[in-house]
């Protein structure tokens, strides 16, 4: 036991003696580096996570804390700290990220880490063991059992247990144990006393197996670190940092010796804090040893061990190999042909099955370990077995046992094994009857010829310098470039470094050609020079050129592509602490950061940073080397050919990148929706959306709309919104603006547009202020397409005027490219549009061009402060239900375009926008296959509503309103009567207008308060005023628009007999002009016949 001298916890001090802090043990020995540590702040980030409706802490609320490593171990006022064991019925609740997040808890926002934490749930290790371990290491640590320790009950889901083990109907006791063993890595005697209780196919969380099992220990290893590891420090780019740390992570799991979780390689995964149900078994030891340093964890270069990873480019220095006692060495064995092995076809070959009851076949076989004696249990069982090459998942042949003691082995370990044992040979192993055929790569690592192929196929092997002088020595002297060509393609590569000069240097010798020249040659035959066995290693001092075309190759050659081509730029995937995709300009410095990520140059005999020159001319290359990339999205939607792109990545086809929101969870449509998921899917929409306001209709009434198949115009626009992303590659043409119309504020347009754009792509659309200046309006378009967003949302568009811009109006109308200026660059750009566009505003009046581009989503809640709505009359508190529903909702969108596809694809029929008939046709076709009606209902009220705001129509409309009252004729100014009679002397004749009533054009727009630009009104107390002086401008502008037709419909008028085309004329020129409104009968459309 050791002793403090002074432990300082908060504000306390005291001198005590440590046996015991809170329900821990502390054991160790007398250690100065643990007093030390101990004294060390580090900062961490605590809070709470509930799995029930409690609410834990909030998403933007993770804020990190520092204090020494004591107060987080001792507690605050004794009642929590990682040395308190709390008695709780549930496990959710407070805990702990051992690192600091930056508001956020996802990995992406995880700056720093101060311990490293391993989850041990495998079963494995008991509790006494896993200290034993520890004690081993010698670091300091905290051990803890967690809630579920010792738990005989374990729950899985289905659906995976049935991929897994691809099973015919319901997973049987053997199939369970089965993806225990191999897919959750379980201890053996876990899996063999496992069985199944009940299969609960109505579970909230999906089907679900219960199994019973025997006690399972679970706990946690928490180690201290000396120094806190900045995440940036671990990588050129986030994603190679955060691959290091999860390296990192299994790599310490390796030097302890145990199995672990690998969720707990995440920098962000939440730890609760030590607890236990009532009466239930649990410890806590505190071991004191010195802290953990981060250098001293080896990440192990082998991608393929138990908790291996391919994040070994982080090494600092290579696994020893695996050396047989006859001095053959098995890991380059496996290097040459691990990708051709048939190993589990080997095992069962030569008889080294084991003798327990095992499940065979499909390219695996469960095989006797050959270090079953170092086993703790040495009983034959099924818990190693081996993977042909074609059957495992990363095309490699593996050998993998799941007793502790081997947690560290590597595949070629095990063959060392079963060489030293007698069990196999060399010649055993590269029988042809155990592998592959060689593929198109045959001569690179893994997929190497065998001798007897070598010599088969004629090839000429170079291993010796004299090898190389006796080949080239029957080429004789002064060869024809025909032989030369024949002996290079003879030669069996690749060949290491010294072979491939000797033989460079004796060709240039026999054929006079230069050196350079017979280089590039034999290009095809070096060696991939690599870093600690993983990057390509480019030389720059031997052949400069030769070196910049290496580079090249190396970043054209993608798998998968990181590195992509849009709109005449390099760009990236990024992701934001919101998990918010985008694309990423790849500016010159970021490139040469991601080529010293992918390869290492070699200059002067050491590894340095890649050139400048050679950075920038690979950078110059034609952008056609890389993949263009025209949308990322976080769903699955539906291709040209109508089926739903679900698998993840990058598709080259349509230049997609399909990224699944971490999560959340979609369920597939049907293939072949029932009327009745048609109509659930429906009704779970229209509940999302009733709360709002849609054309004035409360929810009682937009649900009765449904219900009898009325229609609903501005939902068919509102689910427009929602299902033109996923359905975007099916509409071959331009998509229209979906415009939210509001009389007031906070009538709830920005949270419709906000829940039905996280229930479209699963991601909210980001809003933005419209331009106000003509010049930057296609300078944002471009700037918001660059990032490949599912919408350009302009939000809370002006209410003070007609919004007019004729490049908004030409971006919405291009297809399939719009071509505009992007900021800081003199030269036009071309962008394929992928995104739906939205705007809102309040009585926001649009031009005449921008209306007929747009479909209305008309929010009217009837009220003179709809702010001051009452809450309690709101179904959901949207900001929560939506994105914690989203899955579902997208499932229900799904839904109903897999419904409108099995139907054949109806179209819509009705009258469309102008230049947008695939949309109609398309979402519209969708919603009336659902039974949901209206789409494009409300097209003339859209219209009406956008000239009533035109403020040359609101005069017209004032001259209108005046004219049918009682007769009347407009003056200029003034109200002077107008003559009996016109005409020339002798010839006079009684003037049509005579005794009509005169109104003042001045006196209207004055008392309108009726704002036209370039009429010469002025501003008094934020109302339009037209003095004295602007009487001759307004005479020119009333001339101006002689001839201007207005029409009146039912959105003008409840008076039939009013609705009219008004026509203004002049109808008298002398001693100051007379207007008049000629009435004429309107032209109905077929959208108002029906």
């Amino acid at each position: 036991m050791t002793k403090f001298d002074k432990i300082e916890h908060g504000a306390r001090s005291a001198s005590v003696k440590i046996q015991e802090i809170n329900d821990a043990i502390l054991l160790g020995n007398d250690c100065p580096e643990f007093e030390e540590l101990m004294r060390t702040p580090a900062t961490l980030t605590a809070g709470e996570v509930y799995t029930g409706k409690r609410r834990g802490t909030r998403d933007d609320k993770w804020d990190p804390e520092t204090r020494p490593w004591v107060d987080w171990i001792v507690g605050d006022n004794d009642k929590w700290g990682l040395s308190i064991h709390a008695q709780t019925p549930r496990k959710d609740g407070p805990g702990t990220v051992f690192g600091a997040c930056n508001t956020y808890r996802r990995k992406n926002a995880v700056t720093s880490v101060a311990a490293l934490a391993l989850d041990l749930d495998t079963g494995h290790h008991t509790f006494d063991q896993v200290t034993e371990l520890v004690e081993k290491l010698d670091r300091a640590a905290i051990i803890y059992t967690t809630h579920s320790h010792l738990t005989e009950r374990a729950t899985l889901k289905f659906d995976e247990v049935v991929k897994h083990t691809k099973c015919d109907g319901d997973p049987t006791t053997a199939d369970v144990q089965r993806y225990m063993r191999e897919k959750k890595n379980t201890a053996p005697h876990i899996c063999d006393g496992s069985e199944v209780l009940e299969i609960d196919k109505e579970a909230k969380d999906g089907w679900e197996i219960i199994v019973k099992t025997p006690p399972i220990p679970k706990m946690r290893v928490i180690f201290p670190l000396k120094e806190a590891k900045k995440i940036s420090d671990l990588g050129a780019t986030q994603k190679a940092a955060l691959d290091a740390y999860k390296a990192t992570v299994l790599a310490l799991g390796e030097m302890l010796g145990v199995i672990i979780d690998e969720a707990c390689t995440d920098p962000s995964r939440f730890f609760y804090r030590p607890a236990h149900k009532k009466d239930a078994p649990h410890q806590t030891v505190i071991f004191q040893a010195p802290p953990l340093t981060w250098g001293e964890v080896k990440i192990d270069a082998d991608p393929f061990a138990i908790n291996g990873s391919e994040g070994g480019s982080y090494a600092a220095e290579r696994r020893p190999d695996a050396i047989c006692e006859d001095g053959t060495n098995a890991t380059r064995l496996y290097q040459d042909y691990g990708k051709r092995m048939l190993l589990a076809e080997l095992c069962e070959g030569h008889g080294l099955g084991t003798s327990a009851n095992a499940q065979n076949g499909g390219g695996k076989f469960h095989t006797v370990c050959p270090f079953n004696h170092e086993h703790t249990d040495s009983a034959d069982d099924t818990a190693t077995f081996a993977v042909d090459a074609d059957q495992s998942e990363h095309g490699y042949a593996i050998i993998k046992c799941m007793h502790a003691s081997c947690a560290q082995r590597k595949t070629a370990d095990f063959l060392a094994g079963y060489i030293d044992n007698g069990d196999l040979s060399v010649d055993d192993i590269l029988d042809s009857g155990y592998l592959l055929p060689p593929d198109d790569d045959a001569g690179e690592k893994y997929n190497r010829l065998t001798p007897e192929e070598k010599e088969d196929a004629g090839l000429i092997t170079l291993e010796k310098r004299e090898h190389v002088t006796e080949a080239v020595a029957q080429l004789g002297d002064a060869p024809e470039q025909e032989a030369i060509d024949d002996l290079i393609a003879r030669v069996s590569g690749p060949l290491s470094p010294v072979i491939l000069e000797e033989l460079a240097q004796r060709l240039k010798t026999a054929s006079g050609l230069p050196i350079a020249e017979v280089r590039k040659m034999l290009k095809h035959l070096r060696t991939p020079k690599t870093q600690n066995g993983d990057f390509p290693l480019i030389a720059v001092d031997d052949d400069y050129r030769a070196a910049r075309e290496e580079a090249l190759a190396v970043m054209v050659e993608q798998d998968p592509p990181s590195l992509f081509h849009n709109g005449g730029r390099m760009v990236e995937i990024a992701e934001d602490e919101h998990e918010n995709l985008s694309m990423k300009d790849v500016g010159k410095d970021v490139f040469k950061a991601r080529m010293e990520a992918r390869m290492d140059f070699m200059s002067e005999g050491a590894v340095k940073d890649a050139p400048n020159g050679l950075v920038n001319y690979v950078y110059q290359q034609p952008l056609t080397g890389y993949p263009a990339l025209h949308r990322v999205t976080h769903a699955p939607v539906f291709g040209a050919d109508k089926t739903l792109v679900t698998t993840p990545g990058y598709h080259p086809n349509t230049g997609l990148y399909y990224q699944p929101k971490s999560g959340v969870r979609i369920a597939p449509p049907s293939a072949q929706p029932t009327e009745d998921e048609v109509f659930t899917c429906v009704d779970d929409l229209v509940d999302l959306f009733a709360d709002f306001p849609l054309d004035a209709m409360t929810r009682d009434e937009l649900e009765a709309a449904i219900e009898n198949g009325d229609d609903v115009p501005s939902l068919c626009h509102l689910l427009s919104v929602a299902l033109t992303p996923m359905c975007r590659a099916m509409i071959e043409g331009p998509t229209p603006l979906h415009m939210f119309r509001k009389d007031k504020p906070r009538s709830g347009a920005t949270l419709a547009t906000s829940v039905a754009t996280k229930i479209g792509t699963l991601d909210y659309a980001i809003p933005q202020t419209f331009p106000a200046s003509k010049e930057e309006v296609s300078k944002t378009i471009v700037a918001t397409l660059d990032a490949g967003p599912g919408y350009v949302f302009f939000d809370n568009l002006p209410d003070d005027g007609k919004i007019e811009s004729g490049e908004l109006a030409a971006a919405i109308t291009a297809w399939p490219e719009y071509q505009g200026r992007r900021l800081g660059v003199s030269v036009m750009v071309r962008l394929k549009i992928t995104a739906a566009w939205i705007g809102t505003g309040n009585r926001t009046a649009l031009s005449e061009e921008l209306a007929e581009r747009a479909l209305l989503v008309e929010i009217d809640p009837q009220m003179e402060k709809p702010g001051k709505r009452d809450k309690a009359l709101f179904k959901y508190d949207l900001s929560s239900h939506a994105p914690a529903n989203a899955g579902h909702y997208y499932h229900c969108l799904l839904t109903l375009v897999q419904n409108w596809i099995a139907k054949g694809c109806p179209e819509w029929q009705g009258d469309c926008l102008g230049g947008f008939e695939r949309h109609a046709a398309v979402i519209g076709g969708i919603l009336e296959a659902a039974g949901v009606h209206g789409f494009m209902g409300n097209a003339a009220k859209m219209r009406a509503t956008v000239a009533s705001t035109n403020p040359e129509h609101a005069l017209l409309d004032a001259m209108i309103e005046a004219h049918n009252k009682q007769p009347t004729v407009f003056r200029v100014s003034g109200n002077e009567a107008p003559p009996k009679e016109v005409g020339p002397k002798g010839d006079r004749k009684p003037f049509k207008h005579a005794g009509a009533r005169v109104v003042s054009i001045m006196e209207l727009l004055n008392t309108g308060a009726i704002a036209i630009k370039h009429w010469g009104y002025v501003l008094e107390d934020g109302d339009a005023t037209y003095p004295s002086s602007a009487k001759k401008t307004v005479a020119q502008k009333l001339a101006d628009i002689t001839g201007t037709v207005r029409e009146w419909g039912e959105a003008e008028t409840e008076k039939e007999h009013l609705r009219k085309r008004y026509v203004l004329e002049k109808v008298y020129e002398r001693n100051g002009a007379l207007y008049a409104l000629k009435a004429l009968d309107r032209v109905t459309t077929d959208t108002e016949k029906s």
